[in-house]
C-alpha cells in the first residue's frame, strides 16, 4: 500500500507539468564526482538538500537554506561520507516558505490542507491546518476558513492538479473537472523579485495507500 520509489516520484513532478523548484536528484557519489560540472550550470541564491536513504535501516538528512553548493557538498561529506552508495541526493533551489500544504486526490474527492510555515507542519500534524474539500456531491469546495486569501490559496493548489493535457497517470472526475490522483506536497514561497506568492510542488506519491480517502464528513466547513 505504501510502497514508493524516490526516483519515480521525482520524475513524476516533471512528467505531470506541476509547478516546481529547479532541482536535481542523483546518487550522493555522482554529485561529488561531478560537483564542478553541476556547480557551473545549477546556480541559485539558496538551496535545499535532502539525503534519501536507499535502505530501510538508514535515516534521512536534510539541510535548508544553504547559500552555495559548496555547503551542500560539505553537508553530504559530513553526513554520509562512508555510505555514499546508500543515498540519493535531492538538491533544489530554495525560497522562504510562507505556507505549506498537501493534497489527497482520489475518486470523487479532493482534500487540500494548508498551514503557515513549512510543509512538515501539515504532514506531521503539528500546525494549525486550514482545509478545503471538494466532492462529487458538493456544488463548490467547502472550506474550514472564512479568510478569502486562504481560500484562494487552497483553491489554486487544487486547480494545479487539474489534468489539462493528456498524461499517463491515474485521474478522476468531479463534475466537469478531471483531477490527477495522488498525494501531493506543496508550498507557497516568498519571491524576492515579486510581491505575489509562488506555488511549488515538492513531492508526489502515486501509491494508493498515500491518498485513499474512505470517508469525508459533511459537517463544519463553511462553503463559498
Amino acid at each position: 500500500m505504501f510502497a514508493t520509489d524516490a526516483q519515480r516520484d521525482f520524475e513524476a513532478l516533471e512528467a505531470l507539468s506541476l509547478p516546481r523548484y529547479d532541482a536535481r536528484q542523483l546518487s550522493a557519489r555522482a554529485f561529488l564526482d561531478d560537483f564542478e560540472g553541476i556547480q557551473n550550470v545549477f546556480r541559485h541564491e539558496r538551496y535545499y538538500a535532502l539525503l534519501i536513504p536507499l535502505r530501510d535501516d538508514d535515516r534521512k538528512f536534510s539541510k535548508i537554506g544553504s547559500s552555495s553548493l559548496v555547503e551542500i557538498r560539505d553537508f553530504v561529506l559530513s553526513s554520509v561520507a562512508d555510505r555514499l552508495d546508500r543515498y540519493l541526493l535531492k538538491v533544489s533551489e530554495f525560497e522562504d516558505n510562507v505556507y505549506g500544504g498537501s493534497i489527497m486526490s482520489d475518486d470523487g474527492c479532493v482534500v487540500v490542507e494548508l498551514a503557515t510555515g513549512l510543509q512538515t507542519g501539515v504532514a506531521y500534524g503539528t500546525s494549525v491546518v486550514m482545509s478545503g474539500v471538494l466532492t462529487w456531491s458538493s456544488i463548490s469546495m467547502k472550506y474550514s476558513t472564512y479568510n478569502e486569501k486562504e481560500r484562494r490559496l487552497i483553491w489554486n493548489a487544487a486547480d494545479a492538479i487539474v489534468a489539462r493535457t493528456p498524461v499517463s497517470h491515474p485521474q478522476h472526475a468531479i463534475r466537469s473537472m478531471t483531477f490527477l490522483k495522488g498525494y501531493f506536497e506543496f508550498a507557497y514561497t516568498h519571491r524576492i523579485d515579486r510581491t505575489d506568492l509562488r506555488l511549488v510542488f515538492i513531492d508526489v506519491k502515486s501509491a494508493p495507500g498515500f491518498y485513499s480517502i474512505d470517508h469525508i464528513g459533511s459537517g463544519g466547513a463553511p462553503t463559498r
